[in-house]
């Protein structure tokens, strides 16, 4: 038997288990609530956070289900991009989350900074970060011109938000990968 026709839906594996366990709320991705500290409920038939007093939680949650707690980002917070990372498995979404890539082009992260004001009337973003590498030399220097690309991880990418860089926020530098990666590569 190949693979293909070896694998089950998500559906066909919780039709499986129940069979097996009837009395056990079964976990089904597609329908699942989440439960942050601070309130929020989000639900992911939805795709949103949805009150608490919601008629399809009450009734989701009738028979002793809870909510699971919403995970955390590596920093401990609960992030809608730490939830985004237990639902994009099961190709689920959050409504108006846009994940940040993990990766862009350099000719697209140099086009947003093109694009992007910089630190002085008639400059741009990458002008400030051009004149911060050749200020710095070496590595960065070699890195900035030579990459292919642009990894959110990469250290010299987050120097651009360090207190030795351009002092852009986290949230700049993500808003910057998601605005690259709708340039054309």
């Amino acid at each position: 038997m190949s693979d293909e026709n070896s694998a089950l839906s998500v559906e066909q594996e919780i039709s499986a288990v129940a069979e097996f366990f009837p009395s056990l709320p079964l976990y089904n991705p597609a329908n699942h609530y989440w439960l942050a500290e601070d309130g929020r409920l989000f639900s992911s038939a939805a795709g949103d956070i949805v009150p608490n007093d919601n008629p399809a939680f009450k009734a989701w949650a009738t028979g002793g289900r809870l909510p699971t707690a919403w995970p955390r980002d590596d920093a401990g917070e609960q992030t809608n991009a730490a939830l985004h990372e237990v639902l994009a498995p099961y190709s689920l979404t959050i409504s108006g989350y846009t994940a940040v890539p993990a990766s862009v082009t350099s000719a697209q992260a140099k086009i947003q900074c093109l694009r992007t004001p910089g630190s002085a009337k008639d400059k741009t973003l990458l002008d400030d970060i051009t004149t911060a590498v050749q200020a710095t030399g070496g590595e960065a220097q070699i890195w900035f011109t030579e990459a292919r690309t642009w990894d959110r991880t990469n250290p010299y990418v987050a120097s651009l938000s360090g207190p030795q860089g351009l002092k852009l926020t986290v949230d700049q530098v993500d808003q910057l990968f998601i605005q690259a990666a709708k340039i054309a590569a």
